[in-house]
């Protein structure tokens, strides 16, 4: 399963403990669930005056990243079909600084990202009264640009296969468990009303065959990514 978001009172959010304003990758497999013919935003990042975000435009299904000063928009989602999409952030660029990719592929490419400054929220689903009517699984965000081989390694599963600068990971298997941030870093969203359970994701809960694989240490004062697994798999 996944998880769903279907009204404006549901989403997630996190206020403390935020990722880099400065460079950053976020992802996760989405399915649109219904046209709203409305704005919704899968991403934001909120600074003191601005913000970033990776959303669907007031169309309702295409895609789009942009900031306060301006926008730049892609492909046009197909509602009810599962989507692995991407965005990729370097602050204050002149050029290539704002991407999304879409299905592991190049989408948008906006060249003029907005400066965040320190974040003061993190938002996922929803933000404010921009929320999308979507199941969600696989998210997943480094302090980091991820490159056009990593996306496609993580797209294919739902643990990460990069570890290197990895802000956190949320399977999004259920709701269960849908808040939890697996990698020990205690990096759990705050849940806005009560979302439910979708369908799956076209994706394993491994890579099996990766372009590269990274071994990574335990995070520091977290759990290692076998025993978040095992953890988790006690839940279940």
């Amino acid at each position: 399963m996944s998880t769903r978001i279907s009204a404006s009172t549901m989403g997630y959010t996190r206020t403390t403990d935020l990722p880099s304003a400065v460079t950053f990758t976020a992802m996760g497999w989405f399915r649109l669930a219904s046209d709203r013919n409305a704005q919704g935003r899968y991403f934001e990042w909120t600074g003191p005056t601005n913000v970033a975000y990776m959303r669907v435009t007031s169309t309702g299904t295409t895609l789009s990243v942009g900031s306060n000063s301006g926008a730049s928009s892609g492909a046009a989602l197909t509602v009810g079909q599962w989507y692995h999409l991407a965005t990729t952030f370097v602050e204050n660029t002149t050029t290539t600084g704002h991407k999304a990719y879409l299905d592991g592929v190049q989408n948008i490419n906006r060249d003029s990202p907005a400066t965040l400054g320190a974040l003061s929220t993190l938002s996922l689903g929803n933000a404010a009264t921009f929320w999308v009517d979507t199941d969600m699984q696989a998210i997943k965000i480094w302090n980091a640009v991820l490159t056009v081989d990593e996306i496609k390694n993580e797209m294919r599963s739902v643990m990460p296969v990069r570890y290197a600068d990895l802000y956190g990971w949320w399977p999004m298997l259920d709701t269960a468990s849908d808040e939890v941030e697996f990698s020990g870093r205690g990096r759990n969203w705050t849940v806005a009303g009560t979302p439910t359970n979708g369908n799956h994701a076209p994706v394993s809960w491994w890579n099996r065959n990766p372009r590269r694989i990274l071994t990574p240490p335990p995070p520091a004062g977290g759990l290692s990514i076998p025993v978040a697994m095992h953890n988790y798999r006690r839940r279940r």
